[in-house]
């Protein structure tokens, strides 16, 4: 067997013992590290809590004449889906992708500094996300925001970036 398939197979199978060990057994040192990293997968198929909030991911830029635009909304994060969504809903994946990288940003927000959270993944995959997203002309650097929504609450800034070159 090649070397490369056999680091590949070594990869895959140290990841697949990590999440089992997550999952399943005490939260190691080494695991817990792993997560917060976002190079394991959790799980939750039977979540303890429901989902209580809304969350947002809003965007902005910076153009080159010094004008800032306004926030807008990442697509399908403010949609209500159709009555037909539960058989046809292309959108639920980037949707679901975009929540679970917020909640990992959320969990890192409160275990990592500032500097550490913006080399995460979870930071990074929204970054570039966002860069890729359609731009008025001129726009040089782009910051986003996380709202959050309750049902008894007015709407709060959870996290806020800093603006980044585009």
């Amino acid at each position: 067997m090649p070397t490369l398939d056999v680091a590949v197979v070594a990869l895959l199978a140290g990841l697949l013992i990590a999440t089992v060990l997550y999952e399943t057994g005490p939260r190691w040192r080494v695991v817990r590290a792993l997560f917060r990293l976002g190079l394991v997968p959790q799980w939750s198929f039977f979540a303890p809590a429901p989902g209580t909030q809304n969350l947002y991911l809003l965007y902005r830029d910076l153009t080159a004449n010094g004008d800032v635009t306004v926030w807008r909304v990442v697509h399908g994060m403010d949609e209500n889906r159709p009555p037909w969504s539960f058989v046809w809903n292309p959108r639920r994946r980037i949707r679901k992708a975009l929540l679970d990288l917020i909640l990992a940003l959320e969990l890192g927000r409160e275990e990592m500094g500032p500097d550490v959270l913006k080399l995460s993944t979870p930071y990074l995959l929204i970054l570039n996300h966002l860069s890729r997203l359609p731009r008025p002309p001129g726009a040089l650097a782009t910051e986003f925001l996380v709202m959050v929504s309750n049902p008894n609450q007015s709407p709060r800034v959870a996290f806020q970036s800093e603006r980044h070159r585009l």
